[in-house]
């Protein structure tokens, strides 16, 4: 591949069907430094004359690699070309005169204005639609009529009604929702976000009683008892976890309880 590439930069000065011979072979050659080399050999001999005849010899060749030569190639042929072949000056749209475009004897047309009427008449204003039209107040429900004592039906989807007719529970929720709250409630625990551990813990108690939250609810209580500096607060928070203790059947509760006795005696 080398010595191709020396012998093809070397083809300068050979004529020009012995040159252009070379470098067509030397640019479908599979070696990307030979290909380079008949590239250059092309440049040199093109010269810088776009309008000459040897540019006119190269711009085939040039051509043809852009469609068949490797990546680098393609990319120097495409340079070389853009050089060689300059884009044309785009052509001025011609003009026509109106006089010359009219037919002959008869003069051109000339825009004219429409005339204004004489004595225009003021747009009338169109009617006041939200002065005119009736909206009814949906919000409140029709009373019952006078003497029949009737109670008009809740409006369906209305706050406080379920789709059946019956008042839905606010702390009635998915049968996992009480799950979903304990689980939230643990995890605020474990990151020691012991007042968000207490609300969502109580709050899983609340949606489902029989989950096991008393000894999570100890613990919170206790460990809020724990970092707080207040004595008559961490008192309450002791209190507050020893009876969530006493109700757990968690066996590491009864230690707690012992614990928490004596340092509430103190």
């Amino acid at each position: 591949a080398a010595v191709r590439a020396q012998a093809l930069k070397a083809a300068t000065g050979l004529p020009e069907e012995r040159l252009l011979a070379l470098a067509q072979r030397g640019l479908g050659d599979t070696d990307p430094e030979v290909q380079q080399a008949a590239l250059e050999a092309l440049e040199t001999y093109a010269g810088d004359d776009p309008k000459g005849p040897r540019a006119k010899a190269v711009v085939p060749l040039l051509k043809k690699t852009l469609a068949e030569g490797g990546a680098a190639a393609q990319a120097r042929a495409g340079l070389l070309l853009a050089r060689l072949t300059p884009p044309a000056a785009p052509e001025a749209p011609e003009e026509r005169d109106e006089e010359e475009a009219a037919p002959a004897g008869r003069p051109a047309a000339r825009p004219t204005s429409a005339p204004a009427p004489e004595n225009p008449e003021e747009p009338e204003a169109p009617p006041d639609l939200a002065s005119t039209a009736e909206t009814p107040d949906l919000a409140t429900a029709p009373a019952p009529a006078p003497g029949t004592g009737a109670v008009p039906s809740p409006t369906p989807g209305a706050p406080g009604h379920a789709p059946g007719g019956a008042p839905e529970d606010p702390t009635q929720g998915q049968p996992d929702d009480g799950q979903l709250a304990m689980a939230s409630g643990e995890l605020a625990l474990q990151a020691g976000q012991y007042a968000k551990a207490i609300e969502e813990l109580h709050r899983a108690q609340k949606l489902d009683p029989k989950l096991p939250v008393s000894f999570s609810l100890a613990e919170a209580y206790r460990q809020m008892g724990d970092h707080t500096i207040n004595s008559a607060r961490q008192k309450a928070a002791y209190r507050q976890a020893l009876g969530y203790y006493r109700r757990s059947r968690d066996r590491r509760a009864k230690a707690y309880v012992q614990e928490l006795e004596e340092r509430l005696r103190e």
